[in-house]
């Protein structure tokens, strides 16, 4: 009898910043979500000692059918959870944070993939 099993190898890659340098640092629990089952994000909103010190925070959204103004939001504990239910269509979703502290102003973007129909 032949016990010749066969294993398949399963190889993924992430980006996170860790300790960034920077005055703002963001970073997304995951980098894909589709149109049939959009999952929500949660965005890391952190500065360069690692805490969330900001006097404000804004986020806007843009592609993938989605177009949201800049609007406040809520960091807690630095991690704002972004619902992806406005997706449409497939393509790329664009997250940009807009983060004050006292008169300075930083602005960081994050992208991800959206898996589904692209409107050409």
């Amino acid at each position: 009898q032949n016990m010749d099993f066969t294993y398949p190898e399963y190889v993924g890659s992430a980006n996170l910043t860790v300790a960034g340098n920077d005055d703002l640092n963001i970073a997304l629990s995951t980098n894909k979500t589709s149109v049939s089952n959009p999952r929500n994000v949660d965005i890391f909103v952190l500065d360069k000692d690692g805490t969330s010190t900001f006097d404000v925070v804004y986020l806007s959204a843009s592609g993938a059918g989605v177009e949201l103004p800049y609007t406040q939001i809520s960091v807690n504990n630095g991690v704002y959870n972004y619902d992806l239910a406005g997706i449409t269509q497939g393509g790329t979703l664009t997250l940009t944070v807009k983060a004050k502290k006292g008169a300075t102003e930083y602005v960081k973007t994050a992208t991800m993939s959206v898996d589904g129909y692209v409107v050409t």
